[in-house]
């Protein structure tokens, strides 16, 4: 195996020490540390899918690791305890604030659970960039990449990464209005489909003029989408903030209503592939993975890192199966 070039080494020792660092809670004055918080429930909901405690989610390659033409991430096993989580917030304020969606039983057509789910995600997000930005800052500024040809297309993911940060802001704001005092700001809905080994939560936006305006000087647009494994059922909880909202939102929302098998795994292999990043699976379900679709899947995301379209086309089926 060949040494990792000097290039390589530093940024990998970058990406290894911002990810160990120590990050204060989302909520705003909190001076306390982040400890690492679960998107979803990890007693009752990553239970019902996990095999002998562990999980599958598409985690980046060990960066000591990368080799060329190889993409940077890989199906991983990983323990439940660590699934599907960040240092979003202090134990306090995760153990307070996310009561409702911690105690059994969980009532998924409650809109407060849906707002405190989808408040979750969109810290979860706001912590996700700013680990971006910390990582991508540290190597602008070392000493050893000056020069480099490949800086530029960081600072302007750097850049991308910081404007994403306002935006959730913006949209974490009125959560935590809402969460306050519930005036119906959001739109969500729930369908309910037979049980399948996988999980997800995420916010995305679809962002249709990126060529063409790629700071996106108005507001994102966000859809908010929940896959959660509860109560015997696959259940999808999707909506919107009806301030920012768009026709292709609105039809989206609505397109997960009345599927049958093939459609609703093809709608979720949309998802997964084309616009969210935050979700897993249980081991059992990777073994019944063709390994072609697995190729698949890693081939369109290393092409598509960037596009963020809501007319991406996305022509197989994750979850088809051998007969």
């Amino acid at each position: 195996m060949s040494r990792p070039s000097k290039k390589q080494q530093v940024i990998a020792n970058i990406i290894k020490n911002v990810h160990s660092k120590t990050w204060k809670c989302l909520i705003d004055g909190c001076e306390k540390n982040a400890i690492n918080s679960h998107m979803l429930q990890e007693n009752g909901i990553l239970d019902n899918v996990s095999v002998d405690g562990h999980l599958i989610e598409l985690k980046p390659t060990d960066p000591f690791s990368w080799k060329k033409n190889m993409p940077p991430f890989e199906m991983k096993r990983i323990g439940k305890r660590k699934a599907f989580s960040l240092p979003i917030f202090c134990n306090n304020h995760d153990s307070s604030i996310f009561k409702e969606v911690e105690t059994h039983p969980i009532d998924l057509e409650s809109y407060q659970v849906q707002l405190l789910l989808s408040y979750r995600v969109v810290c979860a997000e706001i912590r996700k960039k700013l680990v971006n930005i910390e990582q991508f800052s540290r190597i602008l500024n070392a000493e050893t990449l000056r020069g480099d040809a490949g800086l530029d297309s960081i600072r302007i993911s750097k850049d991308g990464n910081e404007l994403g940060v306002k935006d959730l802001d913006r949209i974490k704001k009125i959560f935590e209005e809402e969460l306050q005092d519930a005036t119906s700001r959001f739109t969500f809905k729930v369908y309910k489909y037979p049980f399948l080994d996988i999980y997800g939560s995420a916010v995305f936006s679809p962002i249709e003029n990126l060529i063409t305006n790629p700071r996106q000087v108005e507001p994102l647009n966000d859809v908010f989408i929940h896959v959660i494994p509860y109560s015997n059922n696959t259940n999808i909880i999707v909506g919107y903030c009806n301030e920012y909202v768009n026709d292709w939102i609105k039809e989206y929302v609505n397109s997960w209503e009345g599927l049958d098998e093939t459609e609703f795994e093809k709608q979720l292999t949309r998802l997964f592939v084309g616009h969210i990043e935050n979700w897993g699976l249980s081991p059992d379900l990777l073994q019944e993975i063709k390994q072609e679709n697995l190729d698949k899947l890693k081939k369109y995301t290393v092409l598509n890192a960037n596009n963020h379209s809501p007319y991406q086309k996305i022509d197989f089926n994750l979850f088809e199966y051998d007969e």
